[in-house]
């Protein structure tokens, strides 16, 4: 038994280095030349901190990019809009809470109430109310704008698409951004 535990305090420490990613030094391999310009547009409803860490999250895409993803806001506009998705040529990030009907609905079609954050075509939902501190929350915004970037979940413990994003708040020690092998899949995006 003391074994076992041993085994899993192990693996904790493990893990959780793995996804705090304290040593890595990250070059881009750049397979093509890609320059993706994204106009955004967010949801008013937004605090002004949590609009901050959305912005903080879209500049590491730019930074570990060197300049090639770039997040352009063009627009706030209010709730009722963003929810309505008028343009596909725009990128929205709206904010959920959680008694938003379209939440319920969401939650109950992939049979789980804790998501924190869901992307569906050209829209980035966000649940603050599920996120308990602002690495999470940056955690959580550079996952759903990799999924817009047409990235998938990775089994690589410390990629920001690591599918089971859920607990590691606690573990960061340092702010979140995309790694190495995350940079790897948006290349094979976009240069195929």
């Amino acid at each position: 038994m003391f074994y076992k535990f041993l085994l899993f305090i192990f693996f904790a420490l493990f893990s959780c280095a793995n996804i705090c990613n304290k040593n890595e030094t990250f070059a881009p391999v750049e397979l093509c030349e890609i320059n993706l310009k994204i106009p955004t547009i967010i949801d008013l409803n937004f605090s002004e901190n949590e609009n901050n860490l959305i912005i903080y999250s879209m500049d590491k895409w730019k930074e570990v990019s060197n300049n090639k993803i770039n997040f352009i806001i063009m627009d706030y506009q209010s709730h009722d809009k963003i929810m309505a998705y008028e343009d596909p040529n725009y990128l929205y990030i709206g904010r959920l809470t959680n008694n938003d009907s379209f939440l319920i609905s969401l939650d109950s079609l992939v049979g789980n109430n804790e998501t924190k954050g869901y992307t569906l075509n050209n829209i980035i939902y966000i649940i603050p109310e599920r996120i308990d501190t602002e690495t999470y929350f940056i955690l959580v915004s550079l996952h759903e704008e990799g999924h817009l970037l047409g990235m998938h979940h990775s089994m690589i413990t410390n990629s920001v698409l690591y599918p089971r994003i859920a607990g590691m708040g606690e573990c960061l020690q340092e702010t979140p951004k995309p790694t190495f092998f995350d940079m790897q899949e948006i290349y094979k995006r976009w240069c195929n």
